[in-house]
């Protein structure tokens, strides 16, 4: 899995998908739009089914110059992602949750 960082704030998941087409196979898609009062970069994390699509990938975009709406330029970071497992999307089901008012209560 890698993760394309320092985007442009503005940037949107079908702009970014638009200037990497043909991205080539994978199974996994990821975009964090970035903003002005929090983290002001956008960011993409992709898991590549191939070697060979992530190498492309990698010397086609590492430091490849997106512009915002202003003109400004933000040369891309492609790097290994620190944590390569990817989300199932699921959520436990927490069985503590109203469990003290539908519990005994101990204390007087």
């Amino acid at each position: 899995q890698i993760v394309v960082r320092r985007l442009p704030s503005t940037m949107t998941s079908e702009n970014f998908m638009q200037f990497v087409a043909p991205l080539g196979l994978y199974d996994y898609y990821y975009f964090v739009q970035g903003s002005v009062s929090g983290d002001p970069f956008s960011r993409a994390y992709i898991n590549f089914v191939n070697l060979t699509d992530l190498w492309l990938f990698k010397d086609k975009f590492d430091g490849y110059i997106f512009l915002n709406d202003k003109g400004s330029e933000f040369p891309a970071v492609v790097e290994y992602a620190p944590f390569h497992k990817i989300s199932s999307g699921k959520q436990k089901v927490d069985h503590r949750v109203a469990s003290i008012a539908t519990g005994i209560q101990l204390f007087y």
